[in-house]
C-alpha cells in the first residue's frame, strides 16, 4: 500500500482514516483457504519442540488454531510466506539449510509459516507437509491465491495425505 500527501495535509488522524479505509476496500476481496496439512510428515520436531520447549501436540494445536494471511510469495514461484503465526511457536530457520525439501512442505522460520510450491532447497524447520498443489507454471493463472488470502491449516492423517497425493498425481 502507498499513501502519498501534501506537506500541508500531513495530519495524524487524516493518515490513520486513509489506512484504515485502505485496509477495509482491500480485505473484502481475498478469499479464505483451508489447507490440509500432515504432520507426521515433519522433519524438524525435535528442534521445534526443542526450541519452544512445547509438544509436537501443542504446536499442531496453536498451528490450527491460527489463521494466516498470505503476506508475500517468496523467494521461490508460488511458495506463500504467511503471516500471523503465534508467537510461542516462533523459531529460528535452520543453520544449515537442506539441499532438498519436497514441494508441498511446511515450515516455521522466524515469524512466519511457509509453504514450498516446488522442491527446492530450503531453511525453514519442517513441521509437516499438504498433498494440495499451489503452482502451476502451465496454467494461465499458475496460482489461485493472492496476497491478503486468508489460510487456516487442517490436520490429516499419513494415510489421507497418501490417498489424497495419489489423486493430485
Amino acid at each position: 500500500m502507498l499513501l502519498t500527501f501534501g506537506s500541508k495535509d500531513i495530519n495524524l488522524q487524516k493518515i490513520l482514516q486513509s489506512i484504515k479505509e485502505s485496509n477495509d476496500n482491500t480485505r473484502r476481496n481475498f478469499k479464505s483457504h483451508e489447507i490440509k496439512i500432515c504432520y507426521d510428515l515433519g522433519l524438524d520436531w525435535n528442534e521445534v519442540e526443542n526450541k519452544t520447549n512445547l509438544s509436537k501436540e501443542e504446536i499442531i494445536s496453536i498451528h490450527t488454531s491460527t489463521q494466516y494471511s498470505i503476506a508475500m510469495f517468496g523467494f521461490l514461484p508460488g511458495f506463500m510466506c504467511l503471516e500471523g503465526l503465534d508467537q510461542r511457536i516462533w523459531v529460528p530457520r535452520k543453520d544449515n539449510p537442506r539441499t532438498k525439501v519436497d514441494s508441498g512442505s511446511v515450515g516455521i522460520g522466524g515469524e512466519q509459516t511457509g509453504i514450498y510450491s516446488l522442491e527446492s532447497p530450503g531453511g525453514w524447520q519442517i513441521i509437516g507437509r499438504t498433498p494440495d498443489q499451489f503452482f502451476d507454471i502451465n496454467n494461465k493463472t499458475p496460482t489461485n491465491f493472492t496476497a491478503g488470502d486468508i489460510i487456516t491449516f487442517r490436520k490429516i492423517s499419513s494415510k489421507e495425505f497418501e490417498s489424497l497425493e495419489k489423486n493430485n498425481g
